[in-house]
């Protein structure tokens, strides 16, 4: 997130206080589109969206969709963390076609 980034009303808490400090909203958007921009892939980056995936797929008909994952998403993973893997969808696509 950065100071142009408009807050949604429907955030939920990243877990992390410092990182919710930078978010627009104080967290993740529960609405919207999040992109991950790291230097360095494979670094434990999908820790920082558990909390949300976890709350996310506890609600009745929600999904989320991770598009273009750098590496296949952990299923035994998100379990562990009380994610509802049923309710997670992943897409396999290119860089350049993700979008």
């Amino acid at each position: 997130g950065n100071e142009l980034a408009e807050a949604d009303s429907r955030v939920i808490s990243s877990g992390y206080a410092a990182l919710d400090q930078l978010l627009p909203g104080q967290g993740w958007s529960a609405g919207g589109l999040t992109e991950l921009l790291i230097e360095h892939e494979g670094v434990g980056e999908l820790r920082l969206l558990a909390r949300a995936l976890k709350h996310l797929t506890a609600q009745a008909e929600r999904h989320v969709t991770l598009v273009a994952p750098p590496y296949q998403p952990s299923a035994s993973a998100l379990r562990a963390w009380g994610v509802d893997v049923e309710r997670v969808l992943w897409v396999r696509s290119s860089e350049d076609q993700a979008l």
